[in-house]
């Protein structure tokens, strides 16, 4: 994934391993729309990469992610 930090580009890479609620064998973090919808968790993985953890993420922000992501101001 491209994103933008301190104005700069910045290439994040992620590995398939999604993390998972073992009690359900759903997804642990954020989700999508729908089923097919894999681009949300897939994001929120590569900005937990690009903070170091989820957990460092608090929450989030979805104004600042796609800043991050198109350079456009939000």
């Amino acid at each position: 994934m491209n994103v933008r930090v301190m104005n700069k580009p910045y290439v994040v890479t992620i590995d398939d391993y999604m993390p998972v609620k073992r009690s359900t064998d759903r997804l642990a973090m954020a989700r999508g729309s729908s089923d097919n919808d894999f681009w949300v968790p897939l994001a929120e993985k590569a900005f937990a990469k690009l903070y170091g953890t989820y957990a460092s993420m608090n929450g989030g922000n979805s104004e600042e992610t796609w800043r991050m992501i198109n350079g456009a101001p939000s």
